[in-house]
């Protein structure tokens, strides 16, 4: 039989959304998980296990349970629900806000020379006097911004 959980997203809506747990997979109450929401995905917090869903309810499924532990115990997830609706928050931003920074998964993003990159940084290390074409051109300009004061040439 397939099981669901209840998901509080970082997002401006006042509800949890119902996920279906996959087969291997066993969130617990206070931890992380990472859920498909509308085109991307987003890291939330199981709030409740056991959920039921209607008959006619489409089915999207926890992408992965980012702990074995939860992060948030049962008396901080009371008191974030409380600060929920006390401060009419929506629970998922200020269950968030109650998680260390580095709880938050970031994204690297990382850069690669191009051979034709390599190529060009090669010659102007080389020591080529003038510099290459590229080079040249950019270091008038900036010579030309220098002088003037302002990113126009000089008149």
């Amino acid at each position: 039989m397939l099981s669901y959980c209840e998901v509080a997203l970082p997002v401006p809506l006042d509800h949890t959304f119902t996920y279906g747990i996959r087969l291997g997979q066993s969130p617990k109450r206070g931890a992380r998980v990472i859920v498909p929401f509308r085109n991307e995905k987003l890291i939330g917090v199981v709030t409740a296990l056991e959920a039921k869903a209607s008959p006619d309810f489409e089915v999207r499924y926890l992408e992965t349970v980012l702990d074995e532990e939860p992060l948030l115990s049962e008396h901080l997830l009371e008191l974030g629900a409380w600060a929920a609706q006390y401060y009419l928050a929506p629970l998922g931003e200020v269950l968030r806000a109650m998680l260390p920074l580095t709880a938050e998964v970031r994204r690297t993003v990382y850069y690669r020379i191009t051979g034709l990159g390599r190529d060009v940084l090669a010659k102007a290390m080389e020591g080529d006097e003038g510099g290459s074409q590229p080079f040249r051109k950019e270091r008038e300009k900036d010579g030309a911004r220098a002088s003037t004061g302002h990113g126009g040439s000089s008149i």
